[in-house]
Formats: structure tokens, sequence, C-alpha cells
């Protein structure tokens, strides 16, 4: 773990890989490297949680497999972790049975099914881009309850959207002052 938090960047990438206090933000330009960050965030709890789950959300299934991939596999061919990818049910497994889930944030429906078994960790990326009540509902009232059996946390990333609305520029602003935000 110590290799992997050293190769991140110190400003920005790095303090938000290590921040375990619950909601926190990424706030980072186009190719900052919040897909690597977000990777190393993953595989943090893996060992501690085997055969758990974690989730990771962003507009569709599709959008959140071409954000993360790139940083799981930089990760795994660098530090040789072992992460395979199963498709037939959209996720990331690591060797001693922890996966990532991959998912998509489109309506209130998709949004219901995250209700259920625990999880360890929720990422949501391109915040910006998720309709913003829906964005604080799954947070709140579908992925928050299940992280609770395993002291789980969830993290919102984005990029600096255009117009300063909605609960993603809410917490990630600083106008919440229960979100603590990095940005590079």
């Amino acid at each position: 773990w110590r290799e992997i938090c050293a190769s991140m960047h110190a400003v920005g990438q790095r303090p938000f890989v290590e921040d375990r206090r619950q909601g926190v933000c990424a706030l980072a330009g186009r190719a900052g490297g919040k897909s690597i960050g977000m990777a190393a965030r993953f595989h943090r709890p893996s060992a501690a949680h085997p055969g758990c789950a974690s989730v990771f959300i962003t507009i569709s299934v599709e959008r959140s497999r071409d954000i993360l991939l790139p940083g799981i596999w930089k990760l795994n061919e660098r530090f040789s972790l072992g992460i395979t990818e199963r498709k037939k049910d959209n996720s990331l497994v690591w060797p001693n049975g922890y996966r990532v889930l991959l998912r998509g944030c489109r309506d209130r429906s998709e949004c219901n099914k995250r209700r259920g078994t625990p999880w360890v960790e929720a990422i949501w990326d391109e915040c910006d881009s998720l309709n913003p009540a829906l964005l604080e509902y799954d947070i709140h009232e579908c992925v928050e309850p299940r992280l609770v059996d395993y002291d789980g946390r969830w993290a919102a990333c984005g990029s600096p959207g255009a117009v300063p609305f909605g609960y993603f520029h809410r917490i990630s602003s600083g106008e919440s002052q229960h979100n603590p935000v990095h940005r590079w």
C-alpha cells in the first residue's frame, strides 16, 4: 500500500487516496489522475475484506468501465495485484474475491437496485453529469446505508462544472461544511 501511495502525486491525488473521511470529494481537471486515484482507493480495503464488494458509479455501466479500467490496469501492471475483469456481472475481482461492481446512475430504478447487501467502498465519478437530485438520492438513500456494516466510505469525484449548480457543486465547492475536498 505504501508503494502505491508513494506513486501518487503529492498534491491532491495522494491526499484524496489516503483520506478516509466520509463523503470526500475529488475535484480535478480532465486527465488529472482521478481514475488511478479511485482505483487506489478501491484497492486499499481489498486485503481486509476478502469476498466483499464495493461499487463504482457513473452515468452508465459502459462509462464506468471506460473510466475505471485504465486506472485499474495501470495499478495492476505496476504493482502485480492480480485483478481480473468479470464481464458477466460487470465487476473487477481481486485474487481474494474482493470485487468492485461497475454500475450506472440513469434513473431512480437503477439506484434502487443498490439496496441490500453491505458494501465496503462506494465512489461516484463524473458527478457533474449526473442529475443532482438523483445523485443525492443514490448516495444518501440507496448506498450510504449499505456502507454501515463495514464502516465503509463514499467519495464523489469529477471535473469542475461550468455552472455552479446542484448537489455535486454544493459538496465539492466548500458550501457544505461536511465534505472534505481535494483539488488538483
